[in-house]
């Protein structure tokens, strides 16, 4: 048992000090009330568990006690109910302080003789007021309880309690409401300041990626234009290494325009794309194999598809998104002609998309690294590309609300797959 009467509690023209009970289990809590206690002005006696508070409050007579609900030995409703039995106890303020906030805690707190109710986290503030409150007005036991029930949610209470008591509860419920209240409407003040911050700086990005675009490719247009015209126009003087040095000149820059490009892709994803609305996933997946009609030919691919179902989306992502992923399996084939099959299936309320392929595979720790921006598991020179691809794939599906993951192919080859609403019924 520790009493605790500070100097900043005692009263300079030497008047009585307010003894206020902390019975509380929590050394870090007690901690804070003890200091919020007598900060106040008040003196503070702590207690650990609630047969520790009796016996406290029955050598020290204290004017108020606050106390936890939880604890070993002893609860704080058990502490309360045996209060109200003993004569010199009986008058003794209580404010009830814990996490619990169901219904039944509060009527049960209400039932063993509880003055107040405060849940936690606490404002301090609010904690002082009805400590305050409870000083100056001290409740009248006189008044005989009486024998209700409360019916919370479709739910019966039995109550035993006076109407002076029940009265305190609600105001006490009104006063934590108006509390909580006030700490929302503050919080999504809050909220919406940063979520118009955070627009103008997305928008202001959107802008500086797309001026900055504009601005590099243009001097890279101007090199590859340059060393072409050189090329040309000293054809047959220039030696063989040299022409070799022009041509990796060539395709430095080619390859810097491609990464400008994917890195432009990559910011607008998020800033730039169309409403959502309802998309022929056949109709994506074609024009997406519209775009890649020169490399199939080229490889000699052969593109399954199978009936796809129409989903909610950004046309021009979802093409876009096709369009990376089935690329990357045509790309990523060696010593074979490439077979890709594209197909979906309804999975839990969502629509499943697998593209397939006979590539080269990949082992499954690098699978969530192939996601990542600029990643790559193989050099340029083998297998060329900017590192973006199957991370604008990551950034399209999880705008729409989808996942998008790897497995491995039966047989060999891997299996790239993502998720998206689809329309109902469709």
């Amino acid at each position: 048992m520790t009493a605790t009467f500070t100097k900043a509690a005692e009263s300079a023209r030497g008047a009585p000090v307010v003894a206020i009970l902390i019975v509380e289990d929590s050394a870090v809590q007690a901690e804070l009330l003890r200091r919020t206690v007598e900060t106040a002005g008040y003196a503070a006696l702590v207690a650990k568990d609630g047969s520790e508070g009796l016996a406290l409050a029955r050598a020290q007579r204290p004017a108020a006690v606050i106390s936890d609900v939880r604890m070993p030995e002893m609860d704080g409703y058990e502490m309360c109910r045996r209060m109200r039995l003993e004569q010199d106890l009986r008058d003794t303020p209580v404010i009830m302080l814990t996490e619990l906030s169901e219904a039944a805690d509060v009527i049960r707190g209400l039932n063993a003789g509880a003055d107040r109710y405060v849940t936690k986290p606490y404002d301090e503030r609010l904690l002082l007021s009805r400590l305050a409150d409870l000083l100056a007005n001290p409740p009248a036991r006189a008044e005989a309880p009486l024998a209700m029930r409360a019916s919370i949610d479709a739910v019966a209470y039995p109550v035993h309690a006076s109407g002076q008591q029940v009265l305190n509860l609600l105001v006490s419920t009104y006063e934590n409401a108006v509390l909580q209240n006030r700490e929302l409407a503050a919080a999504r003040q809050s909220l919406d300041a940063k979520i118009q911050e955070l627009a103008r700086s997305n928008s202001e990005l959107a802008q500086f990626a797309y001026v900055a675009s504009h601005d590099l490719q243009e001097p890279l247009r101007t090199v590859i234009s340059y060393v072409q015209f050189l090329e040309e126009r000293l054809a047959g003087t220039l030696d063989a290494e040299t022409m070799q040095l022009m041509e990796i000149a060539v395709d430095g820059a080619r390859h810097m325009q491609a990464l400008i490009r994917d890195i432009l892709a990559y910011s607008r994803v998020g800033n730039q794309g169309g409403p959502a609305a309802r998309v022929d996933n056949a109709a994506a997946l074609k024009e997406a194999l519209d775009h890649l009609a020169a490399r199939i030919a080229e490889t000699g691919a052969q593109v399954e598809v199978q009936r796809l179902p129409v989903v909610i989306a950004e046309r021009t992502q979802l093409v876009q998104l096709f369009q990376n992923l089935v690329g990357n399996a045509i790309k990523f084939c060696k010593d074979r002609a490439p077979r890709v099959r594209v197909d979906a299936v309804r999975e839990a309320g969502r629509l499943r998309f697998s593209v397939t392929d006979n590539g080269i595979g990949i082992a499954p720790e690098y699978r969530e690294q192939v996601f990542v921006v600029f990643k790559r598991l193989h050099a340029r020179r083998e297998y060329p590309g900017t590192g973006i691809g199957l991370a604008l794939c990551k950034r399209i599906v999880e705008r729409h609300g989808g996942e998008i993951g790897i497995e491995s192919a039966p047989g060999g080859g891997s299996v790239f797959w993502f998720t998206l609403p689809g329309e109902t019924n469709s």
